[in-house]
């Protein structure tokens, strides 16, 4: 990968430990010029962190409070993680329909109104969609500009079902899987949407590397034995 694709794979290698901003030069602009990266332009980022629970008020909160301390640090593009408003069991039925919500919804439209007015652009993570008609719903990320508007929304493609130390998690039986993938214009960047375990299928990123994507985005809510894994 070239360009800024570089940003996020530095940001994960160096640690994601603090949620406030990073300038793209604190990784050294020297350093990936010297590493072959041609960069197009400077743009602060917020690379938010948060370990979302049950109560979807709650988290909903902190994130939104959490955007505020990056917007107020001048951040340009804030990030939020996967499930960044909710993370709990699911109904052994109706698994996550629940907490599931329309796009815009709650859980979006009061990042659309900082995003507007701030001038920021605002990757929420993902949050679950609600399909009409069906208890199966979608894990989509939406990516909001700096006009307010939802500029793109990215369904997860790659379904996680494995078995964990005697635990199941099944995805498949309570998501849809998506079909398409999502590029989009990030002041000048063109950045990749992705979700999680999509980063085990390099299909989907040999795709985007022919789109000539600068950032790749992959918000993330791995299992402690997952992530120790691979993150």
């Amino acid at each position: 990968m070239k360009k800024a694709s570089a940003l996020f794979w530095l940001a994960r290698r160096r640690g994601w430990k603090k949620f406030y901003s990073q300038q793209l030069s604190a990784f050294s602009s020297q350093q990936l010029l010297a590493d072959g990266y041609q960069l197009k332009a400077e743009m602060k980022i917020a690379l938010i962190q948060i370990n979302a629970g049950a109560d979807k008020k709650k988290n909903l909160d902190k994130a939104l409070r959490l955007t505020l301390k990056a917007i107020r640090q001048k951040a340009e593009f804030i990030l939020l993680p996967e499930v960044f408003n909710f993370r709990g069991k699911p109904h052994p039925r109706n698994g996550f329909h629940s907490v599931s919500e329309t796009i815009p919804g709650e859980s979006t439209i009061p990042f659309m109104i900082l995003a507007r007015a701030n001038q920021v652009f605002i990757l929420a993570g993902s949050v679950y969609e609600k399909v009409k008609g069906s208890h199966k719903i979608y894990n989509t990320s939406i990516l909001i500009d700096d006009k307010g508007k939802i500029r793109a929304t990215y369904r997860k493609i790659n379904l996680f079902d494995a078995h964990l130390s005697g635990k199941a998690i099944d995805e498949t039986k309570f998501f849809f899987s998506g079909r398409a993938v999502k590029v989009a214009n990030v002041k000048g960047f063109k950045v990749g949407l992705s979700i999680c375990y999509d980063l085990r299928f390099s299909r989907l990123y040999q795709q985007y590397k022919k789109t000539g994507v600068d950032i790749l985005a992959v918000p993330s809510s791995f299992t402690k034995t997952t992530g120790q894994a691979h993150w």
